[in-house]
């Protein structure tokens, strides 16, 4: 087990998570937008301060006709998102899975190019080269330059004028010695998916899929159970060895994942 030491200034501690509010998702119309509602018994005296006076100050946060969904915004993804009854769900993992020292593997200058650009066996070794075995307990990180494009819904999913999309990704390969010759805990990435562009348009996909097809399904296969974790922010303020990273979810109990708040710590 990796042996890591953590410096909690604020000039060493990054917000990996983009904040949860109104307008910012950029999978509408799979992710409803975001509608905050303010209960009508809830809605107290306020005085010039912005706080009740009495009473209580509660919202509801609802995202289309069945409330919230669980993996929302910048979130982390259990087993079961993608296995079902066979995987974990979200309570289900140690709270040692939600923190790790942090590998980012860069292919930022390979994405300028290749938009579609899926990180191989190969970036991984270059990184053992460089830093050393991957640590058990990793958090490894996809470093690709696409949170340049949040906020842009067209740019951010890949969409070319053409109609085609290219987002990029780690490939099946890369995750299966990933899954069979290290240990990990996760694997981040900027995007909506690590399989490099969105599930519709993976081949097969739900429909007749085969998990050694799909680079999610190899990852979070059980036994493994390797969580996923989405839409990161600020990777390119990471360092690609030295950090610790800690994404702990919302902790749903039966839940497929939970929206969390991404710290990395810097050396």
């Amino acid at each position: 087990m990796a042996k890591f030491s953590i410096d909690v200034s604020p000039s060493k501690i990054i917000d990996l998570s983009y904040p949860l509010q109104p307008g910012m998702t950029l999978m509408k119309p799979v992710y409803p937008d975001l509608e905050y509602i303010t209960p009508a018994d809830s809605r107290p005296e306020i005085d010039n301060t912005g706080y009740p006076l009495n009473g209580y100050f509660a919202r509801f946060v609802t995202n289309g006709p069945n409330g919230l969904l669980e993996l929302y915004g910048t979130h982390v993804e259990a087993s079961s998102h993608a296995f079902g009854t066979r995987g974990l769900n979200i309570n289900d993992y140690p709270m040692n899975s939600f923190v790790g020292p942090g590998v980012v593997i860069d292919a930022t200058n390979r994405v300028v190019s290749d938009p579609g650009y899926k990180i191989g066996l190969d970036n991984l070794l270059d990184w053992e080269v460089k830093h050393g075995r991957i640590p058990d307990g990793a958090i490894l990180i996809l470093k690709t330059g696409w949170g340049e494009r949040w906020g842009d819904y067209n740019a951010f999913l890949g969409i070319s004028p053409d109609g085609s999309r290219h987002i990029p990704g780690i490939s099946p390969d890369a995750c299966r010695w990933l899954v069979d010759n290290r240990h990990i805990n996760a694997i981040g990435t900027e995007t909506a998916t690590i399989d490099g562009q969105p599930h519709a348009d993976v081949p097969g996909y739900p429909a007749g899929r085969l998990p050694h097809e799909i680079a999610r399904e190899i990852i979070m296969q059980p036994p493994h159970n390797i969580l996923i974790i989405e839409y990161m922010a600020n990777v390119d303020r990471l360092p690609e060895a030295g950090s610790v990273i800690v994404c702990a979810p919302v902790n749903f109990v039966g839940g497929s994942g939970g929206m969390v708040r991404g710290i990395a710590f810097l050396p």
